[in-house]
């Protein structure tokens, strides 16, 4: 949402001083660990082909690690693995339920969206992720031995639901160069300075997305990415969510001259007409937070 927040938030500069708990710089994904970390290494190699145009299938097939997916009937706790010459369902209910355990799929899933601002500008979050296992073993053991991963596409850029358009790809890709020349222009500025400069460029190339945002029928796609921040046409727009990511994909391109660390924050808004659903930035600079909220600050 975009209309009123309290004017203490929003100074100036519009990077916003508010009180708030100093935390480590390290990224989300720095904060996984062991299997996590692999398959999120994993699907980010996959993420970034597919938004580069390098693969249209958002299907993605990795094998299991071995030792690390495989339990015995006494880990299971199952009566028996396989029954009839198949595995029982006991045994991979409990096969499942083990590797939720090793596996966060939502930690993953977080942090593959607040780290990737830009590479998931074709994926639709609302329709999610569909995860399916590939079994092997015999009476004394199962084990998964291969895990698919499937993305919806957003209908901006889909041929089907799981197949993207590269025509589409194509041209989002081009918005890069424009990212990459803001990121230019303010080289030889303070990291300070280059934190409001990006601020206003954002404000200047867009305007807040009323259409999409009062319209609950409206299909997640480009108005909550930031291609339509970048992609010199003023006739579209974004909601918070493009302003926020626009915001981060810009500090992510950039190389600041002290520890700058530029997160997405999901949460909510209140008070006016603009309480609801919302997201914005936190930044970390020289050792303090700063609440950053691009779209409050557009007029």
């Amino acid at each position: 949402m975009r209309s009123l927040l309290c004017a203490l938030l929003v100074l100036v500069m519009v990077i916003c001083i508010v009180p708030v708990p100093a935390v480590s710089a390290a990224s989300p994904e720095d904060r996984l660990e062991d299997f996590n970390k692999e398959i999120y290494d994993f699907l980010k190699t996959q993420i970034k082909a597919v938004a580069s145009g390098e693969r249209t299938s958002t299907e993605f097939q990795i094998s299991a690690p071995d030792g690390v997916l495989k339990w015995t009937k006494a880990e299971l706790g199952v009566s028996a693995i396989v029954s009839g010459g198949s595995f029982t369902q006991e045994a991979l209910n409990a096969a499942s339920a083990k590797f939720n355990e090793v596996f966060d799929f939502k930690k993953v899933n977080n942090t593959l969206v607040a780290e990737l601002p830009y590479d998931l500008y074709w994926y639709d979050k609302t329709k999610g992720i569909s995860m399916t296992f590939s079994f092997g073993g015999n009476s004394n053991e199962i084990k998964i031995t291969s895990i698919v991963f499937k993305f919806a596409v957003s209908q901006d850029y889909a041929n089907s639901t799981y197949q993207t358009n590269p025509t589409k790809i194509a041209a989002a890709n081009s918005v890069v160069s424009t990212a990459k020349a803001i990121v230019a222009k303010h080289a030889g500025k303070t990291d300070l300075e280059k934190l409001a400069a990006y601020k206003d460029e954002i404000c200047q190339m867009v305007a807040y997305n009323h259409t999409a945002a009062d319209n609950d029928a409206t299909p997640y796609g480009n108005p909550w990415q930031l291609i339509n921040v970048f992609d010199g046409d003023t006739t579209t727009n974004v909601v918070c969510e493009g302003y926020a990511k626009a915001f981060k994909y810009l500090c992510d391109l950039t190389d600041f001259e002290t520890d700058v660390e530029c997160h997405l924050v999901d949460g909510y808004m209140q008070g006016g007409t603009g309480a609801g659903g919302h997201m914005w930035n936190v930044v970390t600079l020289e050792g303090k937070n700063y609440l950053v909220d691009v779209t409050n600050s557009d007029t």
